[in-house]
């Protein structure tokens, strides 16, 4: 192990001490879960901190193994790494099964030249930077305009279109009198350390370079050579000095904006938005094609209630609709963002709640917010030629949004008054979340294991998968389900089924924009989409089913859940309940992803053989651990897995954010454990369900392990503090307490607010924690100095550094 840390420092000063983009790979001769490997060790850890102190990412993909000898089992120690800069241009990373006439395989990739790349199409509108309103002229513009504004005399269709154009144009123009328009870039945006000055250095070497090559053999050439060699010493000196301020620029002001350029630098390679892509014309009509199948449109009335007998949005329903709308939001191709209309709501309501009244009473929903402009999010797996492998995002402009969650209030007591959803429905729903869901399995199998041995069930979970569902719902299945189903109003049928009309998308490819219509589907990214969804789905989830069977779903992830006393019997019974979603797919035209339906026997005693399923023509075989809205659920219900998987999770977020953390300077240890919890919600995602395994030592030390490192980072301390003084020094409570915290606010849900449960619990851990904290043998110098935790965590004054933290845990120049 010294010889291999000393390879490894060794390779991380020639990395940082290297200019421009850095390719590394060998057989490191480690194991880490980011290569395909099935645990993380020891030197893997290693190499995955140095790679986050140096800026390299794996590209490592699949598990393929790259190392094959005789009678033993394949493995991975070979690992390429990439600049950050340089990623995105390595394609097709694989491990080739060519003779080798070695131990280890061919890899092969391919580096991508930047020069034989498309450029991106130029932007075709500007979203106004509010940042920079200009409040007074705003006022001013918007009183003037608003006061000459007069609607179209009459009703119908065109009166209202009028009205709401008019409003539209007015703001728009106030937009234009009171702040400028973001500024388009083309191309790749410049690096966070790029200024001027190194702008005319690498003008001056570009200029220097092409004069050598100019001169040829000339006796000239010598001297502007010469001079070329030292501008090139020149511009690559700014740039390493450039970035070293900069960086430490980004660090200082970690603590004004914890959540701004430095946070978003060190974590983009581990869970960052990516950007949307463009694509050749064909390819991207053929992506789009396949996410927004064509449906005939439906023709069926509503019927035609009178505009008197319309009740019109209040000024209260408006302004619930446009405060709980999120700042800081993409708008749609008009550029108008959220909040305009909340400067427009403070100073002229009547002209908001004059156009949408005028929408409502005449059942339209105005055609220019109906485009909407498609972002393809690459998922970052699967082949870019299919169009699973990317998220359809539509950006719909802000007002007709506000419209949205106009109506949406009104369709949700409408529905509520029609008996509503069913209870089993957790996606989309105020009160409800993922945790609900899944604890519904988990429930399944207690009751299962609660009866005695001779009566005890076995539980049997299908996790059921719907190709391109949001976009594949029907219009006609929407409506029919809100008039015959939950008898909404006319007045509000009228309007949706005018929301629901030509509707259209517009696209950027390679070769300009296009446009397509849209004629089925609840685009992702409106308001009223996600309740038009539960609506539609409802009926799935209210079907006869088998005895001790039921469904659960989270939006359109749903989950079968069968019962028996035997693995035959539940079999049967899962049979039966199958043919019964089969056929209300079919009616409803839907079609399961066979590939990513998966089923697990789960039972805490010996596990019985479960025969392969059939569907269809096809073969679902079980597995010993599936997925189900983030959490894996493994047969067992050990929910080993589960923690394994954030543990490492956590712990890449981790190293990352450790960049930002220096022993010496870097932001304060209140900002450093902020940072941190972002890392720390990670590893608690679902404790309310899987708190019973941190009965374990063995999960528990995976979590603890991962929030000591943090911790250190926070507290600018040696890695050799004890566990229990570096959380104490670092403010951080132990995951385990907080994990058993979650669970205890849980089980309150809806008997006192929120508020009032969070603090009770909190004093509840607390006082677990400091009685721990006294028992505890380790770290007896800091207890000598701090033995109130509770004082010690709600101080208003004093933050801990690397100097102070020397002092509190007795190390450095205070070590006894």
């Amino acid at each position: 192990m010294p010889d291999f840390r000393r390879r490894l420092e060794a390779l991380e000063d020639v990395i940082l001490s290297t200019d421009g983009r850095i390719l590394a790979g060998g057989d490191f001769n480690a194991r880490a879960l980011e290569w395909g490997m099935p645990h993380t060790d020891s030197r893997g850890k290693r190499i995955l901190e140095m790679a986050a102190r140096t800026g390299l990412v794996v590209l490592n993909t699949g598990s393929t193994p790259t190392s094959r000898r005789p009678g033993c089992e394949g493995s991975i120690p070979d690992v390429t790494f990439a600049s950050e800069s340089l990623v995105s241009l390595v394609d097709g990373w694989r491990v080739l099964e060519d003779f080798s006439a070695s131990d280890h395989q061919y890899i092969a990739f391919e580096v991508v030249d930047t020069n034989s790349r498309c450029a991106p199409p130029q932007r075709s509108f500007c979203v106004w930077n509010v940042a920079k309103v200009n409040t007074g002229k705003f006022v001013e513009t918007l009183g003037t305009g608003g006061a000459t504004l007069k609607g179209t005399p009459g009703g119908g269709s065109a009166a209202a279109d009028t009205v709401v154009n008019s409003v539209m144009n007015l703001i728009t123009t106030v937009c234009g009198a009171s702040m400028p328009r973001k500024t388009s870039r083309r191309g790749k945006p410049s690096m966070y350390w790029w200024t001027g000055e190194i702008a005319e250095l690498r003008k001056e070497c570009h200029r220097l370079r092409r004069l050598t090559q100019r001169l040829g053999d000339r006796e000239e050439a010598c001297i502007t050579m010469m001079k070329y060699k030292s501008a090139k010493r020149r511009l690559h000196s700014a740039i390493n000095k450039s970035k070293a301020r900069c960086w430490q620029d980004l660090i200082d002001e970690v603590n004004g904006d914890p959540w701004g350029l430095g946070y978003k630098l060190v974590t983009r390679k581990i869970g960052a938005l990516r950007k949307p892509c463009s694509l050749k014309a064909e390819q991207m009509d053929r992506i789009v094609r396949a996410l927004f199948p064509a449906h005939p449109v439906w023709d069926g009335d509503v019927g035609a209630e009178s505009a008197e007998d319309c009740p019109l949005f209040s000024v209260k329903e408006l302004e619930q609709a446009v405060l709980s709308m999120k700042n800081k939001k993409a708008p749609g191709l008009d550029g108008i963002p959220v909040e305009v209309y909340k400067l427009v709501f403070q100073h002229r309501p009547d002209l908001l709640l004059g156009a949408f009244n005028a929408c409502l009473k005449e059942g339209i929903f105005p055609a220019r917010w109906k485009v909407a402009r498609l972002a393809l999010i690459p998922k970052g797996k699967g082949d870019p030629e299919l169009p699973s492998s990317y998220r359809p995002l539509c950006m719909l402009d802000t007002a007709g949004k506000v419209l949205e969650k106009l109506i949406r209030s009104r369709l949700a007591e409408a529905i509520r008054a029609a008996g509503d959803l069913s209870p089993r429905q957790f996606g989309f729903r105020a009160g409800r979340s993922t945790i609900d869901a899944v604890m519904q399995v988990v429930d399944a199998v207690r009751r299962a294991e609660a009866h005695s041995r001779r009566t005890r069930r076995v539980v049997l979970l299908v996790t059921l998968d719907v190709r391109n569902a949001f976009n594949s719902v029907r219009w006609k299945d929407i409506l029919g389900t809100l008039d015959n189903t939950f008898n909404v109003p006319n007045y509000l049928l009228r309007i949706l089924r005018d929301y629901l009309r030509n509707r259209s998308l517009l696209y950027e490819t390679l070769e300009g924009q296009r446009w397509m219509e849209v004629t089925s589907g609840v685009a992702q990214g409106s308001i009223l989409g996600p309740d038009l969804w539960n609506a539609t789905y409802d009926s799935l989830l209210k079907l006869d089913m088998p005895e001790e069977s039921r469904l659960v779903g989270y939006a359109g992830d749903v989950a079968a859940l069968v019962a028996a006393r035997t693995v035959e019997q539940a079999q049967s019974r899962l049979g039966i309940l199958m043919r019964r979603v089969s056929g209300w797919m079919t009616t409803h035209g839907f079609n399961f992803a066979l590939e990513k339906t998966e089923v697990a026997i789960l039972i805490k005693k010996r596990i019985p053989t479960l025969r392969p399923i059939s569907f269809g023509e096809s073969i679902i075989e079980s597995k010993s651990a599936v997925k189900y809205l983030g959490f894996t659920l493994d047969s067992k219900m050990s929910f080993s897995e589960q923690i394994q998987a954030a543990a490492n999770k956590a712990a890449a977020g981790v190293s990352a954010l450790s960049r930002l953390m220096a022993n010496n300077g870097g932001p304060t240890s209140s900002r450093r454990r902020l940072l941190m919890s972002s890392t720390q919600s990670v590893l608690l995602y679902g404790a309310e369900v899987w708190v019973g395994a941190l009965n374990k030592e063995v999960y528990r030390r995976r979590l603890a392990q991962v929030q000591r490192r943090g911790a250190l980072r926070v507290a600018s301390a040696y890695r050799t503090v004890s566990e229990p003084a570096v959380m104490v020094i670092a403010g951080v409570i132990p995951v385990a307490l907080l994990a058993r915290e979650h669970q205890a606010i849980y089980k309150r849900k809806g008997d006192e607010p929120r508020e009032v449960v969070a603090r009770e619990e909190r004093q509840h851990t607390l006082d677990e924690w400091q009685l721990s904290w006294q028992n505890e043998t380790r770290g007896r110098w800091t207890a000598r100095l701090i033995g109130n935790l509770g004082a010690w965590l709600n101080r208003k004054h004093g933050e801990t550094d690397y100097f102070l933290t020397q002092f509190l845990s007795g190390h450095g120049g205070f070590q006894s």
